[in-house]
């Protein structure tokens, strides 16, 4: 509604007085600038909030970059050691087929060697996976 006061002014009043009658509802009404002013604090109270957690994501990432080389190198000597435990599992097979006697023993080293194959196959993949876990924290938060 407007006010032709001085100055003139908007507000925003119910209908429901109007249409229905005092038994069903009050008479009032909020003045347009009030409503801009909670409008305009919920507003910036969400905006902050969607800054706190832009900087949060942007400190993720510049840890995640300074790592970067890192977690490279951690990659390689990684796939190193993954060659090296194959390389130990393909000796353990041929002395096992030598020394039958011994069976159990290599069975048992067979066991402890693909446990380890298993851990080194995993490990270079979930530092490879760490940047697309970041870009999806960003698109989430967002």
């Amino acid at each position: 509604m407007r006010r032709k006061d001085q100055p003139e002014r908007y507000e925003y009043v119910c209908n429901g007085y109007h249409r229905y009658g005092k038994d069903n509802c009050t008479s009032h009404r909020v003045d347009e600038s009030e409503l801009d002013k909670l409008i305009y604090k919920e507003l910036m109270s969400l905006k902050e909030e969607a800054q706190k957690n832009y900087d949060s994501i942007e400190a993720d990432v510049k840890r995640w970059l300074a790592q970067k080389g890192n977690a490279e190198r951690q990659t390689k000597a990684l796939s190193a050691r993954l060659e090296q435990r194959r390389g130990d599992q393909q000796m353990i097979l041929l002395e096992r087929l030598r020394d039958r006697e011994h069976a159990a023993v290599y069975d048992e080293m067979l066991k402890k060697c693909e446990d380890d194959i298993t851990t080194l196959t995993e490990q270079p993949d979930s530092i490879r996976n760490y940047e697309a876990t970041i870009k999806k924290r960003k698109v989430s938060k967002m």
